[in-house]
């Protein structure tokens, strides 16, 4: 989450008070890179949904996955995040619980 938050530029309608939701799924490999990013919800505000698709994208790539992991479930290739980005509203409400950032 960290990571991502670093490269999220949050658009200037956020600055402005406008409020949005959404949800991003990928993947990542063994090796940490990105797989598969997919707007699963969008907020419905083009410039939210680009900005935060571009966190992800920037964030390529995440460490690789831990050792652990990979022992633990033989054949594991990767591993399925979904993050949700907030603008201007505070997780849990809504429905959602933050995975990702708030602003």
């Amino acid at each position: 989450v960290r990571r991502i938050k670093l490269h999220w530029d949050v658009p200037k309608l956020a600055e402005l008070g406008w409020k949005g939701k959404l949800t991003i799924h990928f993947s990542i490999r063994l090796d940490g890179s990105v797989e598969g990013a997919t707007l699963v919800s969008g907020s419905g505000i083009p410039p939210f949904d680009f900005a935060a698709m571009q966190a992800i994208l920037k964030s390529n790539p995440f460490r690789p996955l831990p050792k652990d992991l990979i022992r633990e479930v033989p054949g594991k290739t990767k591993e399925g995040v979904t993050v949700t980005f907030f603008y201007n509203m505070r997780p849990g409400r809504d429905g959602g619980q933050a995975q990702g950032g708030n602003h």
